[in-house]
């Protein structure tokens, strides 16, 4: 079934933005706060299932209707959606996310689902493809994802080096591994 509702998410700022999709949220199915720097929003439609994994800063800057990829989709493909969103620059590596992710698999989420879709691009797709473990037969589209940035690994590597704080070595890190 597709969704009817009108975002009206431009010209916000940040929280009110992540205020206006959890209003959203509510309405269409529910929204979990993740710590301090994520929240998970979902928009039951249908049997398929678009997860995405976006930054709000990029969303609001580069969407000429300052919208998340997925709610076109509901609204005019019947896809539900699971966005995933950081309010900064992020790979996703947060315990909180961790937990929300194990709790959607105890409680057979993507199994109510006949298709599964996870997207991200960069930070997003890296998270993409580590969270997909998730979701046993999803389908990955990831655009420009890292496997890690666990220097160990990737030490060669100069780019994002404020996101190397973050462990790649704990649950979801690898992200080859888990797709």
């Amino acid at each position: 079934m597709k969704l009817s509702f009108e975002s009206n998410l431009t010209k916000l700022d940040l929280d009110q933005w992540f205020a206006r999709v959890e209003e959203i949220s509510e309405v269409h199915g529910n929204y979990t706060p993740l710590g301090t720097s994520h929240a998970a929003a979902f928009l039951d439609a249908g049997p398929k299932l678009l997860v995405t994994f976006e930054n709000a800063d990029r969303i609001r800057n580069s969407n000429s209707e300052a919208e998340p990829i997925g709610f076109a989709f509901s609204r005019t493909d019947g896809w539900s959606h699971l966005g995933i969103y950081s309010k900064d620059a992020s790979w996703f590596r947060d315990p909180a996310i961790y937990r929300y992710f194990d709790r959607l698999t105890d409680d057979g989420f993507f199994d109510d689902f006949e298709t599964v879709l996870f997207h991200g691009e960069g930070g997003g797709g890296y998270a993409s493809a580590a969270y997909s473990v998730a979701a046993p037969g999803c389908t990955v589209f990831a655009i420009r994802p890292q496997a890690t940035l666990d220097p160990r690994i990737a030490g060669w590597d100069g780019r994002y080096t404020g996101q190397r704080r973050h462990s790649f070595t704990d649950r979801y890190g690898f992200a080859p591994k888990m797709i």
